[in-house]
């Protein structure tokens, strides 16, 4: 079995935990990516229909795998979310997050903090000791793009256009990946590369996961970082 087989595994592990804080009735944000996708897998393996819930979803490839579960999709929903279940690229030892692998990481910013809760899942190789290993996802407009990379790469990074720039987001920009090596003071970085016109948001999700279950090939382990909200 190879590393990318056994953290499959992980997730799977990781997603079966997650389903218990999800209650139907309750309305739930989706992420996007892989770990995401396990999920939906999982709830349909486990015959799980949450016919009372609302989901929102951070993108469209999540939308579709949710809507063909027979999952109740509104984006137009307005209220807050009871709990957000989504993956991410790191996780430091206080919770905070580098996400944006999959691309979404805007809207996947949105929803989260607009949820009561916020839970990841992941497999054990998501779990660093500093952020900086996996590169920092950076959304960009594309108005004088050459200029906000010069901007960020300023601050010492290495940038590189994501698919050299043939990949765009739902909401039309770039992707930007960020070579920074470590990133010691995530709240700083975060607030730096904000102010850069240009930017539209970064993969930086400083102090906003309630807890992150790691699945490991002997079970999982809940990593708590902030109280539960009514779960």
């Amino acid at each position: 079995m190879n590393s990318s087989q056994e953290h499959n595994i992980e997730k799977r592990i990781a997603c079966e935990v997650a389903i218990r804080y999800m209650k139907d009735g309750m309305n739930i944000g989706l992420g996007t990516g892989s770990t995401v996708n396990v999920l939906l897998d999982t709830i349909d393996e486990m015959n799980l229909t949450f016919k009372k819930s609302t989901f929102v979803s951070t993108s469209e490839r999540t939308t579709e795998k949710a809507l063909k579960l027979g999952l109740n999709v509104n984006q137009q929903y307005k209220g807050e979310l009871d709990v957000s279940i989504d993956g991410a690229d790191e996780i430091d030892p206080n919770g905070n997050l580098i996400k944006g692998g999959g691309g979404a990481l805007t809207r996947e910013k949105i929803v989260a903090s607009n949820s009561r809760n916020l839970i990841i899942i992941a497999d054990s190789g998501k779990y660093v000791e500093t952020l900086g290993r996996f590169s920092l996802p950076v959304e960009i407009f594309k108005l004088f793009s050459a200029g906000t990379i010069k901007k960020i790469e300023s601050m010492g990074s290495e940038c590189r256009m994501r698919d050299n720039g043939a990949f765009t987001t739902e909401n039309g920009n770039f992707i930007v990946d960020c070579k920074f090596q470590t990133i010691r003071d995530p709240v700083k970085m975060e607030s730096a590369i904000k102010m850069i016109p240009g930017v539209v948001e970064v993969g930086l999700f400083v102090g906003m996961a309630n807890l992150s279950i790691e699945g490991r090939s002997d079970g999982a382990v809940i990593h708590r970082y902030r109280e539960l909200n009514g779960l």
